[in-house]
């Protein structure tokens, strides 16, 4: 089965658990699918809550790439001020800041500056006004521009991301964009106001660099959301987490989707999966969805799993530069998995983490089948979908996305079509219930309604 070795034994600071949805694979005439559910967390003693023993704090390295074309006029692009005025003041004198607005033609309007004067930044920032069309290539290529300028291998580079609309003509070199900047540690995070923008799109943005894309649907959310992004990452324990995987023939990698902490597909890049940030005392869940082709009986190594992260270190140790806090070590893990195949294999129930993590995933997944079908002409299966989906959100107390789920359903009866609106409703409200579903006993007697 799975093992993973680190360097360093037990004083290693970052461990990986593997846990297969099968012990024994079976030996059939036709592919079959296998889960691997990979558990990604500090070692004992390492960054616990607050500041692990022996380990520094990251600077901030963000580029803020804010949209000022003329649909954010008004309430929109005020609470985005102020959300931006106020993570200018909560950041510190090691943190770097860039500001890039963008509409139908870019502009850095603060360039990357550390320490950051924040009158200064302030005043850049209550300069701007909407005006406009949306195109984002351009505005990202100067924000990532800008980030380079500020980086450095013990901060924390990460652009972030505000729109309402979308880009038109220009998606595609965005993407190109964001994989060149993923392998030199760079995320992006994708803040989508109102329902306008284009999901899928943003999805695959920060799917690539292992950032986060996020539903706001009312502009005074943006400020709480915007707080809590930023402190996510100021409390990050490891960064430019990534995963190359490595397969043997007849082994396919389908999907692989983040749990937790902030629920998200992720995009495969020539066999890396960029994964982001670790939170301090957190772990990192991810499920890995694989189809292997038949195997004869035996003894077979599938895949190895080589994970990669830099870790904050303020005592001199191995692999750490000369020891000063803000200074990083590079760690690895290698697992490699293998697993016997047998023509007779006994019918046994799957591991409990297993049925934890696909339980998990099962409403967004819902979802996500539904879209499918809509996209493939196939309403009336999307509506059966879409209504089952319903009954199970009311059973589980989520009376806000049982109804829109079921006003879909009526919708796509009558027009063939989804609104924009319901879709980002159940897509990022299912996505919120991934990491609440532990709490599923509480949320059938009443708990927090996601809407």
């Amino acid at each position: 089965m799975g093992s993973c070795e680190s360097p360093l034994s037990s004083a290693y600071p970052l461990a990986v658990q593997l846990t297969p949805s099968r012990a024994t694979l079976a030996c059939l005439n036709a592919p079959q699918v296998l889960y691997v559910l990979a558990e990604i967390m500090p070692s004992q003693g390492m960054g616990g809550e607050g500041q692990g023993r022996g380990l520094a704090s990251w600077p901030l390295n963000l580029c803020l790439l804010i949209d000022r074309s003329t649909s954010m006029k008004g309430p929109r692009l005020t609470q985005v001020k102020a959300a931006v005025n106020r993570l200018i003041d909560a950041l510190g004198e090691a943190d770097t800041l860039s500001i890039v607005t963008f509409s139908d033609r870019a502009e850095v309007i603060l360039p990357a500056q550390r320490p950051v004067n924040k009158l200064i930044a302030k005043g850049k920032v209550q300069a701007v006004h909407a005006g406009g069309g949306t195109e984002i290539f351009q505005g990202l290529m100067y924000g990532l521009a800008e980030l380079y300028k500020g980086r450095e291998p013990h901060s924390i580079n990460h652009l972030i991301l505000l729109t309402d609309g979308r880009t038109y003509g220009d998606e595609e070199d965005c993407l190109a964009l964001a994989q060149e900047a993923a392998p030199d540690g760079i995320t992006i995070s994708a803040l989508g106001i109102g329902h306008e923008w284009n999901d899928d799109f943003l999805d695959r943005l920060a799917g690539i660099t292992g950032g986060v894309s996020v539903f706001i649907e009312a502009e005074e959310q943006i400020v709480r959301f915007l707080d809590e992004h930023v402190r996510i990452l100021d409390a990050a324990f490891a960064h430019h987490l990534r995963v190359q995987v490595y397969m043997q023939p007849g082994v396919e990698l389908k999907s692989v989707f983040k749990l937790v902490p902030s629920a998200q597909p992720l995009v495969s890049d020539r066999d890396t999966v960029h994964l982001g940030t670790v939170p301090y005392g957190q772990q990192m869940s991810l499920l890995f969805e694989f189809v292997v082709q038949p195997h004869p009986e035996g003894y077979h190594h599938l895949f190895d799993l080589r994970f990669s992260a830099h870790i904050p270190m303020a005592d001199q140790g191995p692999g750490t530069e000369d020891g000063e806090p803000g200074r990083t070590t590079s760690v690895q893990v290698v697992c490699d998995f293998a697993a016997p195949f047998a023509a007779n294999v006994p019918q046994e129930a799957p591991p409990p983490r297993i049925v934890a993590a696909l339980g998990q995933l099962s409403l967004y997944a819902m979802h996500e089948r539904a879209l499918h079908d809509v996209e493939h002409g196939q309403t009336t299966q999307a509506t059966r979908r879409l209504q089952a989906l319903a009954s199970r959100l009311d059973h589980l107390g989520q009376t806000g996305l049982a109804r829109t789920a079921l006003a879909e359903a009526d919708r796509l009866q009558r027009t063939g079509m989804l609104s924009e609106e319901g879709r980002k409703r159940l897509k990022y409200g299912t996505r919120a219930l991934i990491a609440a579903a532990p709490e599923e006993t509480s949320a059938r007697n009443g708990g927090p309604d996601t809407r």
